[in-house]
């Protein structure tokens, strides 16, 4: 059967109604080619949908019912998703406060757009190894590896059409990120900033579901070093000079019952 073939439909003879409009009954249909047919594939996917047309001839005014349109569904050219790994790179698998992005630059379509690292599983391999593997290639470090996140139906992270993508979080046990392959830049997302840069759509429900379990991440930007401020600022609970703090005495000042020290004894 063909990928759109439609079975011819013919009207059918019927009891007339009202305003010239022919009603199908169940005895007209019944014992057609066409809806023989029909009860034939209704058991094999194949959807049916009724259709309504003019009549030609003298009768132009009146509208015709005829049987059911049998069409049968287009074949699927997609097989399942291919299998591909990410990396969600922390400074801490518990209690993380950064994330690493990396800047795509192929193919086009994904260019300048940030992702977690990671690729495709290959065959024969295991999603750890190949995150390993991956990980190694695109930025020269090897990880520790922790929890996985999951994803919304527990089978990965959708990345329609043609892949699916599960995700762990991991940690730099050695090496320097550094942007080796399919990346120009990598960034150090701290906190507050995980979502400053513009990530692949894909990964955008990826991200967000890591800041909602990861609290620390999340919060308002530290406050700048002291070297970074501007001469006279003075951070948070600095004193000024000449400023005393409770208890401080001041030269010649003495303790309540204590004698000058030329007091005699």
């Amino acid at each position: 059967m063909g990928g759109s073939a439609t079975a011819e439909t013919t009207p059918m003879p019927g009891r007339r109604a009202g305003s010239g409009t022919t009603v199908l009954t169940a005895a007209t249909c019944r014992d057609t080619p066409l809806v023989r047919q029909e009860s034939a594939l209704h058991g094999s996917g194949v959807k049916v949908r009724p259709s309504r047309v003019r009549r030609r001839g003298p009768d132009s005014q009146a509208g015709v019912e005829r049987c059911p349109t049998v069409r049968a569904p287009r074949p699927s050219r997609l097989g399942p998703p291919t299998l591909v790994v990410g990396a969600a790179v922390l400074d801490d698998l518990e209690r993380p406060t950064t994330l690493l992005a990396a800047r795509r630059t192929e193919p086009a379509t994904l260019a300048g757009g940030w992702e977690l690292p990671g690729g495709k599983v290959e065959a024969g391999e295991s999603p750890l190894h190949a995150l390993h593997r991956e990980l190694l290639e695109e930025l020269g470090v090897e990880v520790e590896i922790g929890d996985e996140l999951p994803g919304p139906d527990g089978d990965g992270w959708p990345m329609p059409p043609l892949y699916r993508m599960r995700v762990w979080r991991v940690r730099i046990i050695r090496g320097v990120p550094a942007p080796i392959e399919d990346h120009d830049q990598v960034r150090l997302l701290g906190p507050g900033e995980w979502l400053d840069v513009a990530w692949l759509p894909a990964d955008v429900p990826i991200v967000r579901a890591l800041l909602a379990v990861s609290p620390l991440a999340g919060g308002a930007r530290k406050e700048p070093p002291s070297e970074d401020r501007a001469p006279g600022d003075r951070a948070p609970g600095d004193r000024a000079p000449g400023d005393r703090a409770p208890g401080d005495r001041a030269p010649g000042d003495r303790a309540p019952g204590e004698r000058p020290l030329d007091a005699g004894a």
